[in-house]
């Protein structure tokens, strides 16, 4: 059996219940109700309120899966150091960094939001650098130390709070029942296709349990994970019944600013809805660096990455280089722009890694029954096998170019994984089948750029094409060598492991 030692905590427990509440909420009611309706709406129509409701079944079932691994086994890895003390090896390397990539990726989306709601209020209009300089600000905050980011987020999130009863009071007024029919004008399927888009709405409980090393009383992690899960889906639910019963379909569909829709002709709420956006934006910003930084430190810690990013800073005792590099990779995906390309990553890396975390709830009751658990799942089997199931079903209604960008960061992955646990003979191994790989997936492009993507611009296409055809043969023949010399070695008793 593998196990993690015990390691002492480098961290302040400085995080009280209230405080996790906040970072909760804060961190899942963000950009994602924004800027996704709209695109949610499109898909499933009104349908979408079933969407948020399935959502927030699916997040409790693996929220209370969380809520017993966390208050047992408080770490700064989160999802990661519990699949590692289960399963250990690569299926524990795999979940942190999907989930230090969804957490990354879920940055870059809050920051877009951010400027669209900016720009719906400004005279001119703000590009991606100042995207990028919010990242650094916050970034900035967050070397400082956590409990000084999360005393601001806590008054953003009881403002959010507020204007979200305000908002849902005001939309039951203005409620038109034509406006909700037909209910699944598309059938059923699109409903399960919109909760795999707007998924990524759900995902703050797993940054919540980043920071339960950080925290004065682990077992209070529970009750702020299970009131987190319910307080953001029941406004989810009610906030896109108001929206959704109150705007014509059309006008929610085409707006980049949905909820706008909802106050449009009234100059108050849409101050207010304003407002609410731009700060539940800037809050899931702040909580989604912390929760990537402490994902990229425990992989560090441990070995599978570089050590220096599991540095410390000297005064803030923070881990300040993984919170740069995460940063410096947000950015480049605020480039983007694409918010359902971004919003589909993220949900990826969601939800293989809560499927993962699900499953070692039922291997560390076997492996670790003597453990100390203030909260005790009661019939832990049947829980551990729906929060496994429910994620995987949603993973096959995702975007094809989301699930492709996540295989391809999977197989970049097994390179990182390779390159700081294998030895000689195997990482040449390694190396001659990643480079297979490569050349496979980059011929696959080719094909599809020769025969589909209709709408990209034909010097665009062009470019992509020869440029996939050219790494697809580099990598076929990169590949060969290595499993060449593989041989040679083997021949020659060489094989260093």
């Amino acid at each position: 059996m593998v196990f993690i030692k015990e390691k002492k905590s480098t961290f302040k427990k400085e995080l009280g219940l209230l405080d996790l509440i906040v970072f909760g909420i804060g961190s899942t009611i963000g950009a994602g109700i924004f800027i996704l309706m709209g695109l949610g709406a499109n898909i499933a129509g009104p349908g979408l309120i079933f969407s948020f409701i399935i959502g927030t079944i699916i997040t409790l079932f693996i929220a209370l899966n969380y809520a017993e691994l966390t208050t047992c086994m408080p770490s700064a890895g989160g999802s990661y150091a519990f699949v590692k003390e289960g399963f250990g090896g690569m299926t524990a390397f795999y979940v942190g960094w999907l989930i230090w990539l969804g957490s990354v990726v879920f940055t870059s989306l809050s920051a877009v939001g951010f400027i669209l709601y900016l720009n719906f209020i400004l005279p001119f209009t703000l590009h991606d650098l100042f995207s990028m300089v919010i990242i650094l600000g916050f970034l900035a905050l967050n070397i400082k130390g956590v409990k000084k980011a999360i005393k601001i987020q806590k008054i953003i999130t009881l403002i959010l709070l507020a204007i979200f009863v305000v908002s849902i009071g005001f939309g039951f007024t203005r409620i038109n029942v034509e406006n909700l029919s037909p209910l699944f004008p598309n059938g059923i399927p699109p409903v399960f296709l919109a909760t795999s888009l707007i998924f990524v709405c759900f995902i703050g409980h797993a940054m919540l349990t980043t920071v339960s090393e950080e925290t004065k009383e682990p077992k209070k992690i529970a009750r702020a994970l299970i009131t987190t899960v319910l307080i953001s889906g029941l406004i989810y639910v009610l906030i896109c019944f108001v929206t959704i019963g109150s705007v014509p379909m059309f006008d929610l569909v085409s707006s980049k600013v949905p909820l706008m829709e909802l106050v449009k002709n009234n100059s108050i709420m849409s101050a207010l809805i304003l407002l609410a956006a731009i700060l539940a934006t800037l809050s899931s910003l702040n909580t989604s660096i912390i929760a990537a930084s402490r994902n990229l430190f425990a992989l560090s810690r441990d070995g599978y990455v570089p050590k220096i990013f599991s540095s410390l800073h000297r005064k803030y005792k923070t881990p300040y280089v993984s919170m740069i590099f995460s940063s410096m990779i947000a950015i480049l995906f605020v480039a983007s722009r694409s918010i359902e390309f971004i919003a589909y990553v993220s949900s990826f890396s969601f939800l293989i890694a809560f499927s993962l975390v699900s499953t070692s709830l039922y291997v560390l009751r076997k492996k670790r029954r003597y453990l100390y658990r203030p909260f005790r799942l009661k019939h832990y089997k049947i829980f551990s096998l729906i929060g496994f199931i429910l994620p995987l079903i949603l993973l096959i209604f995702l975007e094809s170019g989301a699930i492709f960008t996540g295989i391809i960061w999977m197989i970049v992955g097994f390179f990182v994984y390779s390159l700081h646990t294998l030895g000689t003979y195997r990482f040449r191994m390694a190396l001659g089948g990643i480079n297979s790989l490569v050349a496979l997936f980059s011929f696959i492009i080719w094909y599809a750029l020769r025969i589909g993507f209709t709408s990209m611009e034909s010097l665009t296409k062009l470019f992509l094409s020869y440029t996939s055809l050219i790494i697809g043969f580099v990598s076929l023949f990169s590949g060969l060598l290595f499993i060449k010399k593989v041989k040679s070695l083997r021949k020659g008793g060489k094989t260093q492991i």
